[in-house]
Formats: C-alpha cells, sequence, structure tokens
C-alpha cells in the first residue's frame, strides 16, 4: 500500500524522500537459495545519508536492502555493506539488479545490465521483521528515497547474464553484441536456447524456429539492439 502520498504516475512509483513509501503486506525478496532482485530506480538529485531502494527484515537480522550509502556506493544487504560500486550521480534512470546463486556460491551486483561486483557467497537473510518496502527501509529506520522506482522483477532463480541485460533494456536481438545482425546471432539464439534462456524464444512459442529468427530482425530494424 502507498505511504504518506507515494504515487503512481507515468507508470512509475514517485516518491518525495520525505515520508513517502510503499508497503507490501508479505516479504517477497527470498530468504535464501537462488533469487534475482531487480529494479529502475532514478533520482533526479543527490541525497545525503543512506538512502534505500527495497528493504525487508531488521538491522542486523541480517536485513535485506538494495540502496546507496552516504558516499553514494550501493549497499546490498547487511551480508554485503560495501560493494564499491557507486550508484550513478546524473540523475537518469538506471537499473539495479542483485542476482544470488546458490549452486555457484556468489551473488553478483549489476548496474545497467553490466556486472560490477561479485560476493564470494549466496546472500540470506532473516525471515523476519518488516515485510517488503519500496523506498525506505526496515522499521525503525527511515532512509527515504526522492525519486522515482520502476520495472520492478523478483524472481526465485538466479538470471542469466542475457536475461539481466535484457532486463535492463539492453536487448537481445544483437546476441553476440556486434552491431550488426546476422549468422553469428542466429547461432548465438540458439546457444542460449539450448541452455534454457527464455530471451532466445522471442515470439514466446517454446520453439526456437525460422519466426522467432523474423522477430529478431523486426526488433533489431525498430532499433532495439
Amino acid at each position: 500500500a502507498p505511504i504518506s502520498g507515494a504515487a503512481v504516475a507515468d507508470c512509475r512509483l514517485n516518491l518525495d524522500g520525505d515520508d513517502d513509501y510503499v508497503q507490501i503486506d508479505r516479504k517477497i525478496v527470498p530468504f535464501s537459495g537462488s533469487y534475482s532482485v531487480a529494479l529502475i530506480v532514478q533520482q533526479p538529485a543527490p541525497q545525503a545519508g543512506h538512502r534505500e531502494f527495497i528493504s525487508q527484515g531488521f538491522s542486523t537480522g541480517p536485513g535485506f536492502y538494495i540502496g546507496h550509502d552516504p558516499n553514494k556506493n550501493i549497499r546490498s544487504s547487511d551480508v554485503w555493506l560495501q560493494t564499491g560500486v557507486p550508484y550513478p550521480q546524473d540523475g537518469e534512470p538506471h537499473h539495479i539488479a542483485l542476482i544470488v546463486d546458490a549452486a555457484g556460491g556468489k551473488s553478483d551486483l549489476y548496474v545497467d545490465g553490466l556486472l560490477q561486483a561479485s560476493f564470494p557467497s549466496a546472500i540470506s537473510t532473516t525471515p523476519d521483521g518488516s515485510n517488503t518496502r519500496f523506498g525506505r527501509q526496515f522499521d525503525p529506520i527511515d532512509e527515504h528515497l526522492a525519486g522515482a522506482i520502476d520495472e520492478v522483477r523478483i524472481f526465485d532463480v538466479a538470471l542469466t547474464a542475457s536475461e539481466g541485460l535484457q532486463l535492463a533494456g539492453g536487448g537481445f536481438a544483437d546476441c553476440d553484441g556486434s552491431g550488426l545482425l546476422d549468422f553469428f546471432d542466429f547461432l548465438c539464439f540458439q546457444n542460449a536456447f539450448a541452455t534454457g534462456d527464455p530471451f532466445a524464444d522471442c515470439n514466446s512459442d517454446g520453439a526456437l524456429d525460422f519466426f522467432d529468427f523474423l522477430c529478431f530482425q523486426n526488433e533489431f530494424a525498430a532499433g532495439c539492439p
């Protein structure tokens, strides 16, 4: 539920940084195992202190959150307080993704579809404390965000790098990143599909075929990389 004037406009959650936030009626971020949390955040002007984009739990629980510290470096839960990754201060929207891979024993932080840092274990957090919030820290802490949150996605699996890039808007049509759509991209799609990457199935019919290649050609022609 929106609290203290938090509102959706232009398909985004808009927050004033004073007392706005959204409170969910349960915890929607997995506590352990493999999972992924991704969202787009826009902070039009720099804010002093700690600011949170998403949170749940309680302090030292360990609690879960993604936000930034007073030095504008991203924090990814009580477990990974110092990622060393700056949150961009250009006032533009940026895609943040935390991908936790229990099988691989690591947690990866992506900004705008690019891997920025890795933590050498799968982050697990408390099932207790505050339910999931957007734009504020768990009780009794404030740390309100002044800005907008969009495209929130939470998965109970560790996304692949290409899936994370797709969520960030990096696109998939130019599968091999060459700047061209050609035969090598088609081979790339086949390899991606064979390893279970759902974005390779461009038309979502459950098969990789000529119609998917046409779909990617249309996306590429429309300017979607």
